[in-house]
């Protein structure tokens, strides 16, 4: 599963190449706001989950999008990774409500929510669906940093408790931003986030053109 509105809806056809090209997998699409173009696109490689609402930011809306999923078990992977493997085998790393890998050295939040595997049912997803819904100004972790959904998942994680997460080895989502892997740490999943990363990866694309 992925989802966006249209300031990303460019890295669909990218992001979806490589899912393809490395496994079978049904895929879902989440419509944060997309053009028409965008939505016909989407609807016409796989499922389609619209996730209405007036939110703070565009990305609040994952795991809106992640409740909502028709599956089991999901793996969100945002726009902006490039699937390099075979990535069937993370389901066999689920064992709580979700696994998640850790961010980056020296960043504020300890998790990264760019990929998570997602079990059904969650109480504690619900609650992070909820919570970003009402806005993060108005979440319990507003007075501490504004980085948005990750904030809030890694406060339900670590404060609250009310979300069990597995770990994710790095290669499920290599960050980009330090550095790219190599045959010492290989990858399944690089994540180009970051504005820098996603600019040098827009440029890597031979194209962005959405067409039904």
């Amino acid at each position: 599963m992925t989802g966006c509105d249209d300031t990303q809806a460019d890295l669909l056809p990218f992001w979806f190449e490589n899912v393809r090209r490395h496994c079978a997998l049904p895929i879902v699409f989440a419509d944060f706001g997309m053009g028409e173009a965008a939505r016909a696109w989407c609807v016409r490689r796989g499922a389609f989950i619209d996730v209405p609402g007036s939110f703070d930011h565009a990305y609040l809306k994952k795991p809106c999008a992640l409740v909502r999923s028709p599956y089991r078990r999901t793996l969100w992977l945002d726009p902006d990774c490039e699937v390099v493997a075979d990535i069937t085998p993370v389901f066999d790393l689920l064992r709580h409500d979700c696994a998640v890998a850790l961010d980056g050295p020296g960043q504020v939040d300890r998790l990264q929510a760019g990929v998570i595997c997602y079990r059904h049912g969650s109480d504690g997803f619900r609650e992070w669906a909820r919570a970003c819904c009402r806005g993060f100004a108005r979440s319990p972790v507003a007075r501490i940093h504004q980085t948005g959904d990750q904030a809030l998942l890694c406060w339900l994680v670590d404060d609250a408790r009310k979300i069990t997460v597995d770990e994710l080895p790095r290669e499920w989502n290599h960050l980009a931003a330090y550095g790219m892997p190599g045959a010492e740490e290989p990858a399944r999943i690089i994540h180009h986030a970051g504005g820098d990363c996603k600019r040098a990866l827009r440029d890597r694309m031979t194209s962005r053109a959405i067409t039904p």
